[in-house]
């Protein structure tokens, strides 16, 4: 299912109906079973064309006030593009102001995926903090020395600190190797595609 957006423009009241059945036939205003749905409201457009503007109504340099209707149309992301082209198109004012806001549904599916995105960060900051590998090295070195005293291993609490030690490098050394590898691979993956290139200009020579 698209994002549902809500599209409003206003319009002078003698050109509403004209822009609000252009809207309609590029998709506008469908809601359920319904189609060619709109809110109208009557109010009063203020304006001042400045130079170098081509106003249908007014003159340049004198404020204006036109009886315009404000139209609301609901809209789908599908549709979008086409409805403010159609509605551009019929709309008499060389500049027409639209607005398009973002409807609740769709606001709270970008709110899960900020929430989402923020989880993630946290996880990531937690899998590369100093505090995790401390408590891993704490917890590797008694699950160790336990062991060791479990199969009566001489001085066991002394010769577990050596892979104690081995896994802490290795959990401070694997971020550079991923590095190093990613830096590999992505040098590998342009040659190939410098290759690829080549060849295509080859044949087509």
């Amino acid at each position: 299912m698209s994002d549902q957006f809500k599209l409003v423009v206003t319009v002078p009241g003698s050109h509403a109906d004209v822009v609000r059945a252009a809207m309609a036939e590029a998709g506008a205003g469908k809601v359920g079973r319904y189609a060619s749905c709109s809110f109208s409201l009557k109010g009063m457009g203020r304006f001042v064309p400045l130079d170098g503007a081509v106003p249908t109504i007014g003159k340049i340099g004198q404020r204006e006030e036109v009886d315009e209707e404000r139209i609301e149309v609901n809209v789908g992301s599908d549709e979008l593009n086409r409805v403010i082209e159609a509605l551009r198109s019929m709309h008499p004012y060389e500049e027409p102001v639209v607005d398009v806001y973002l409807l609740a549904g769709a606001a709270d599916r970008v709110r899960a995926i900020e929430a989402r995105n923020l989880r993630v960060e946290d996880d990531k900051a937690w899998e590369t903090s100093y505090t995790r590998r401390g408590l891993l090295i704490i917890f590797t070195y008694v699950a160790i020395s336990l062991y060791l005293v479990s199969i009566h291993v001489e001085r066991p609490w002394m010769n577990a600190i050596v892979p104690s030690v081995g896994f802490l490098l290795s959990t401070l050394t694997l971020p550079f190797f991923k590095r190093w590898w990613l830096r590999v691979r992505k040098t590998v993956s342009n040659s190939r595609q410098s290759r690829a290139g080549a060849l295509v200009w080859l044949r087509r020579k």
